[in-house]
């Protein structure tokens, strides 16, 4: 059983029409993914700020794979964008 709400930076933040978006790009995420995938992949993700696109490609593709990596690495960053606008939404 998965425990998404360890992954919600703000759990108020499904109240909101964005977080609700958010929560369903990470039910999306977890469906395509496994635990230790989803994990792990969210959390490069969230601290990569500074890394180049490719480097981020490059450290998803040796957790998720290639076709994988191809296909929800962007969705992933949404996710992180999601909760961080519906998080702050005055930011």
């Amino acid at each position: 059983v998965r425990s998404a709400s360890s992954f919600r930076p703000n759990a108020s933040a499904s109240g909101t029409v964005i977080g609700a978006k958010a929560d369903a790009l990470r039910t999306y995420l977890q469906s395509k993914t496994t635990d230790v995938e989803f994990s792990q992949t969210y959390n490069l993700v969230r601290a990569s700020g500074e890394e180049s696109g490719e480097e981020v490609l490059r450290m998803v593709t040796e957790i998720i794979g290639t076709e994988k990596a191809q296909e929800l690495l962007k969705l992933f960053q949404l996710l992180c964008f999601l909760e961080d606008v519906a998080k702050n939404p005055s930011a």
